[in-house]
């Protein structure tokens, strides 16, 4: 908590001004109303015939720095029938935002004649600090970390730093990868995570035949953005995973996912075993690390972060059922199934036994598993 609350200070002293933006509106019919393809919309500085629109899903372009400032506009590109970006409108061609979540497409927009003057956005949105960027990731994550925060905050760092040293040091390559070799970052055992993850796996497992009938078992990141039924699943950012190990290799672990971790424990809930689970393919991007120095350093980070969170261990977890009422009720790690996977972890080797007395997970398996057993 205490790294948490530092880096939101540091981030309040190097960011003044909030990120100003207008959402969609369902019920402002008199106002000017977002374009169904944006997330939101921003001003653009020094320009009121046009704003910046922040696209959903499934729209590509080139990597560049803040589009729609003055030099910007003025190459809008004209005829929406070849580039579809906003329908109706002239708008730029689309370039890429630039961290983690906030890792989506952006292109400027001009407004038509028929848009009402009230309601148009009247803050800029920029390209967050560093530090700013860090803060709001894990203030979104709190509940999801909070297993990192209860064995101290040590963890949530070794989590932010690998992330940083993914992404700086990997390729982005988009592709599909099989739903069985997916891998999670950290747990999900905070009540309300775990709750909202239930909820995001009832929605995938009654949707079921429409991802095998017509999305052919292939799960895009633009297909979750425009299904109305999959809506629980829908994010700004895409799944962002790391190999932990040579995929050629007969030891390959797996794929980490160090971004859509809670959506990626919802699609192991929702389809733990079966037809689904053994050919359910999502789209990522996946973080390729060339330097084999890097890419080892990578995968010992990796493994501590996933064996000192007991995430090896909770993948191996799956809820009897996904209803909310019994979710609620849910203890993982009062769960015996724990007990085979965190053999390794408990009894005699206590590897994570300094950090008893914080509420870590192996020291409530313990208490657990080894009942009886003297």
């Amino acid at each position: 908590m205490a790294v948490l609350v530092a880096l939101c200070l540091h981030a309040r002293g190097t960011e003044s001004r909030r990120v100003g933006q207008a959402k969609q509106g369902a019920d402002q019919s008199d106002s000017f109303q977002c374009p169904a393809e944006c997330y939101h919309c921003c001003a653009l500085r020094g320009r009121d015939d046009s704003f910046k629109c922040i696209l959903k899903g499934g729209t590509t372009g080139e990597d560049d720095d803040d589009v729609g400032d003055s030099s910007d506009i003025d190459e809008l590109v004209a005829g929406n029938d070849k580039t579809k970006i906003v329908k109706g409108r002239e708008c730029s061609k689309p370039k890429r935002r630039s961290w983690g979540r906030d890792r989506g497409m952006k292109t400027a927009c001009r407004y038509l004649a028929e848009d009402s003057a009230e309601g148009r956005p009247n803050k800029v949105c920029k390209t967050k600090t560093e530090a700013r960027k860090l803060a709001t990731w894990v203030w979104s994550k709190r509940t999801d970390l909070n297993g990192f925060v209860d064995v101290g905050g040590g963890h949530t760092k070794k989590l932010l730093t690998l992330m940083h040293f993914v992404r700086k040091h990997g390729t982005e390559k988009k592709r599909f990868i099989p739903l069985k070799h997916l891998l999670l970052m950290h747990p999900i055992d905070h009540k309300s995570a775990v709750q909202k993850t239930g909820k995001r796996a009832r929605q995938m497992h009654e949707n079921q035949a429409k991802i095998r009938d017509e999305f052919h078992y292939k799960l895009s990141e633009e297909q979750v953005n425009n299904a109305p039924e999959l809506s629980e699943m829908k994010s700004i950012g895409s799944f962002e995973t790391v190999a932990l190990g040579d995929e050629d290799d007969d030891n390959f672990e797996g794929f980490v996912t160090i971004e859509g971790n809670g959506r990626s424990n919802a699609l192991r809930w929702a389809f733990p075993k079966g037809e689904m689970h053994d050919n359910l393919k999502i789209e990522v991007t996946e973080y390729r690390i060339g330097d084999k120095d890097k890419r080892e350093k990578a995968w010992t980070m990796l493994r501590d972060i996933r064996s000192r969170s007991g995430t090896a261990v909770f993948e191996h977890l799956t809820p009897e059922s996904i209803d909310d009422e019994y979710l609620a009720k849910w203890e993982p790690w009062a769960d015996k199934q724990a007990c085979e996977p965190a053999a390794p972890y408990i009894g005699e080797k206590r590897v994570l036994k300094e950090d008893c007395g914080q509420g870590n997970w192996v020291c409530k398996l313990e208490g657990l598993c080894l009942e009886g057993t003297e």
